[in-house]
């Protein structure tokens, strides 16, 4: 992913991503802004490639109705997140951002590859 520009997400829902930072010392990772506007989601999912993948998750702006971020499972053994932050396996966790009806979501996450 080039750096500084907004890029279409993996999934063809609607969603844009832009990189801030990344490195791979001493173990890979990626600081990631993520854009949603109205009409964009991203599906139940888990995360696929070698190593396990732990998120963190914030929300910066949420949208006004919608884009409400989901995770079915134990967040590292929790049964409790917030919306807004969370920090899980993304490898192990099914995980989706809902369907924005109004507004635009910012969420940035840090992607670790262990």
């Amino acid at each position: 992913m080039g750096w500084g520009f907004w890029k279409r997400g993996k999934q063809p829902s609607g969603y844009f991503k832009r990189q801030l930072f990344s490195g791979r010392f001493p173990f890979s990772w990626n600081l990631i802004l993520y854009k949603y506007p109205k009409g964009s989601f991203i599906p139940w999912h888990r995360s696929h490639g070698r190593g396990r993948h732990y998120y963190l998750f914030l929300e910066l702006w949420p949208a006004w109705e919608g884009g409400s971020f989901e995770i079915a499972g134990n967040i590292l053994g929790f049964p409790y997140y917030d919306p807004y932050f969370a920090i899980f396996r993304a490898d192990q966790e099914d995980h989706q951002i809902t369907e924005v009806l109004k507004g635009t979501k910012i969420a940035l996450i840090l992607h670790v590859q262990i």
